[in-house]
C-alpha cells in the first residue's frame, strides 16, 4: 500500500469496529528496495528482527507454521527509521529489554495487533496506531496477516526537538499517550509527515542525502509527533507565549531578559523579584521545572543559536563563535560547547555551517 492511501480512506465509520480486509496490500513502494531480511525459519526471523527490536522472543501462535514467513524492510536515516514488518501468521513478540533510546510508532496496514506494557493492553488497527516508549518492556501480539508500518525515532531527537520548542532544557521524561488515533483532525498532520518521509525515501535524489535536508526532515517529523500526540508537555507546547503565572517569577524573568549578557547572581534575581533566594528557586522549579541558573544558561544558549542561524548575511570567515559565546556570558568555551551540543544536538560550528 502507499501511505497516500491512508489519507484517502473514508473515516465516517471509524467509530465502529473495523472489518478486516481479505489480505494486506503489501510493502509500501518506497521500502521495496530496502529489504533487511526475509525468511520462513522462525529462529532466523528472531535474529533478523534484533537490529530493530533488540533481544526478543518470537512465538508463532498458529498451529500450522507452514504459512510463516517473516520479512523486514527498513530505511534508516540518522535518527529516524521507516520500516515495515510482516510475519503473515499470528505471533507474539516479547522484548527482553525495553526498546532503549527509541520511541516506536506502530501503524498496522491490515489486521490487528495488541501491545502490552505491564498490565495495560492497547489494540492497534488501521485507524489506531500504538506508541511504544523507550523505557518500558514491551510484548505484542499480531493476528494473522497484520503487517505493521513503523517509525522508530531516537529519544535523543525527540528530547532535543522538545527543548528547542520550549526554549529550555527538560528534566522530566517525555510520556506520550500510547494510542494514536490516525484519523483525528490533528493526527492527519502526522500521516502527512510520514507521507513526506515516504516520498523522500523513494525520490531519486532525496533531501536526506544532504545533511541540512536530513536535519530539517527529521526535526519536522519529531516536532509533528510532539504537537499532534498528547503528552505531559502538550499543554505547554500548545500554549503560545506562555508566561510565568506568579508575580515573583515574572519579575525574575523580566530581569533576566534585560540583563542576559551581564553577570547575574541568585541574589540579583531575588532582589529584583522582591523575595528570598529560596522562594525564587522554588518558583522556577514549580512553574518552569528548572532552576534559575539553568534557565539563564538556556536563554543565553538560545541567543547564541539565534545569532549563528542569522549569520547568513555575513561571510563565515569573519564570524567568531568564541566571540559570540563570550558576548552572552560564556567564559569557558569547553563547557559552552558541551552545553550547546546537549541543548541543540549539534556543535556551534554545525549551526553556523547550515546557515551559510
Amino acid at each position: 500500500m502507499t501511505i497516500h492511501n491512508l489519507q484517502m480512506m473514508n473515516t465516517l465509520k471509524t467509530n465502529s469496529n473495523v472489518p478486516r480486509r481479505g489480505r494486506s496490500r503489501g510493502i509500501p513502494p518506497a521500502l521495496e528496495s530496502y529489504e533487511i531480511f526475509s525468511s520462513n525459519v522462525i529462529r532466523d526471523a528472531e535474529k533478523g528482527f534484533e537490529q530493530i527490536l533488540g533481544k526478543h522472543r518470537l512465538t508463532v501462535l498458529a498451529r500450522d507454521t507452514s504459512d510463516f514467513h517473516a520479512s523486514l524492510h527498513a530505511a534508516k536515516l540518522r535518527d529516524i527509521t521507516l520500516g515495515y514488518l510482516d510475519y503473515r501468521v499470528a505471533v507474539e513478540v516479547t522484548c527482553e529489554n525495553a526498546p532503549n533510546d527509541f520511541f516506536f510508532v506502530f501503524m498496522p496496514t491490515n489486521g490487528i495487533g495488541t501491545f502490552k506494557i505491564g498490565s495495560t493492553a492497547i489494540q492497534s488497527s488501521t485507524v489506531q496506531a500504538y506508541i511504544a516508549p523507550p523505557s518500558e518492556r514491551l510484548v505484542f501480539h499480531l493476528e494473522p496477516d497484520s503487517p505493521h508500518l513503523f517509525v522508530r525515532i531516537s529519544h535523543k531527537l525527540v528530547e532535543q526537538q522538545l527543548q528547542r520548542m520550549l526554549g529550555r532544557s527538560v528534566r522530566t521524561e517525555i510520556i506520550f499517550d500510547k494510542a494514536l488515533d490516525q484519523f483525528s483532525a490533528s493526527s492527519m498532520r502526522w500521516l502527512s509527515a510520514i507521507q513526506l518521509l515516504h516520498e523522500e525515501i523513494s525520490h531519486p535524489t532525496p533531501l536526506s542525502e544532504i545533511e541540512t535536508g536530513l536535519t530539517s526532515l527529521e526535526d519536522y517529523i519529531a516536532a509533528t509527533l510532539l504537537l499532534v500526540q498528547t503528552s505531559n508537555y502538550s499543554q505547554e507546547l500548545r500554549t503560545p507565549g506562555r508566561t510565568p503565572a506568579s508575580r515573583t517569577l515574572r519579575r525574575a524573568v523580566a530581569f533576566i531578559e534585560g540583563h542576559l549578557a551581564e553577570d547575574i547572581t541568585i541574589a540579583d534575581l531575588a532582589n529584583a523579584a522582591n523575595c528570598s533566594p529560596r522562594t525564587l528557586q522554588s518558583a522556577f522549579a514549580t512553574e518552569l521545572d528548572t532552576s534559575a541558573i539553568s534557565y539563564i544558561r538556556d536563554q543565553r544558549l538560545q541567543r547564541v543559536n539565534d545569532e549563528l542561524r542569522d549569520s547568513s548575511r555575513f561571510a563565515p570567515e569573519i564570524i567568531s563563535i568564541a566571540e559570540i559565546a563570550k558576548s552572552w556570558g560564556f567564559t569557558h568555551l569547553g563547557r559552552f560547547a558541551a552545553s550547546y551540543r546537549a541543548r541543540f544536538g549539534e556543535n556551534p560550528s554545525d549551526t553556523l555551517a547550515r546557515s551559510n
